[in-house]
Order: C-alpha cells, then structure tokens, then sequence
C-alpha cells in the first residue's frame, strides 16, 4: 500500500527504515553475507549447502546463478565479487591450470594418482579427465592434448620402457638386462 499512504506516515516508516522491497531487501541480506564469505574465505566459492553464520548462503548462491531475472546491476555487483557462475567450469579450468605447472615442472603428465597441489587434488582431476575422454568437449581434449596429457597410461609406460630397452641394447649389444 506504499503508493496510497499519506505521505506522512510514509515519512514516518522512512524514518525508521522501514523496508519497502522486501526482495531487494532479501537479496541485499545474501549479497552482504557473500561479501562477508569472501572476506573470510577469500573467495565465492560457496558450497551448495554451505550455512554461513546461521544464513543459507549455499542455497542463496544456486539461486543466483539460476535465476532468469537477475539484473544486470546485481550480475554486476556479483561479478565485482569474482562470484563464480558455473563452478564446474571454474573448477575444471583450475584443474588444467595446476596440469600446465605440473608440466612445466615436471616435464610430462603423469601426475601420480594422489598428487595434491595447494589442496587440489590434480591427481584425482587428471584419472577423472581420462575416464571422461569420451565425453568431454573437443575443445578440452584440445587443451589437454596441448599439454601432453597422456589418455592410455599403460600404454604410454610400455611403450617408454620399450624405448629404455632398445636404448640398452643399443649401448650394450644385448638384452641381459640385471633386475638392479
């Protein structure tokens, strides 16, 4: 009834800060507690079920990124926060980033299965690349191609030991190689 108010009763609710949207309002609540889960967790990462000091921020979070009639300001005021829209996406281009440092410190891809980086579990992420070839994206088999990832490791680890063997024989002339 804002609109058929007398404008001193409205002056009135105004002193004291009377909410008139409370949609506005209830989005202003999430996006503050977003902003106090980044300034704690230093991102916008928010879990699904994460409850952050008695708010339901995960479920807040989902709804944002599902939602149809979200304003370009509030897309905005998200995306100031570094909010995470699609957080497989993020997630896998994390992934890929921690495989092109592996690489180049490392010089090849095979990432042992339970190798961690900065709590990343690229080890896990790399066996989950590989198992999930037939359906990822041509543009990301593309990318990890581009980095050398290795799709058949038994074959990839014959096929280095074949090379070690015909390099033994080369220098040795036999093929009586000691188990040591």
């Amino acid at each position: 009834k804002s609109g058929e108010l007398p404008s001193d009763k409205v002056k009135r609710l105004d002193d004291i800060e009377f909410t008139w949207d409370a949609n506005l309002h209830a989005w202003e609540n999430g996006f503050n507690f977003l902003i106090r889960y980044k300034n704690e967790k230093g991102d916008c990462n928010v879990p699904a079920e994460e409850i952050f000091h008695g708010f339901s921020l995960g479920a807040w979070v989902y709804a944002q990124r599902s939602s149809a009639s979200l304003t370009q300001t509030k897309k905005n005021r998200l995306d100031s926060l570094g909010f995470i829209w699609d957080p497989l996406a993020d997630n896998w281009e994390l992934g890929l980033s921690h495989l092109t440092a592996y690489k180049k410190k490392y010089n090849h891809c095979f990432v042992p299965p339970d190798f961690l980086v900065d709590g990343f579990n690229l080890g896990s992420w790399v066996s989950g690349q590989r198992s999930r070839k037939s359906i990822l994206s041509s543009e990301r088999v593309s990318r990890l191609e581009a980095q050398g990832m290795v799709w058949d490791v038994l074959a990839a680890r014959w096929d280095q030991g074949f090379a070690y063997l015909s390099q033994y024989k080369e220098k040795h002339g036999h093929l009586s190689v000691k188990q040591k």
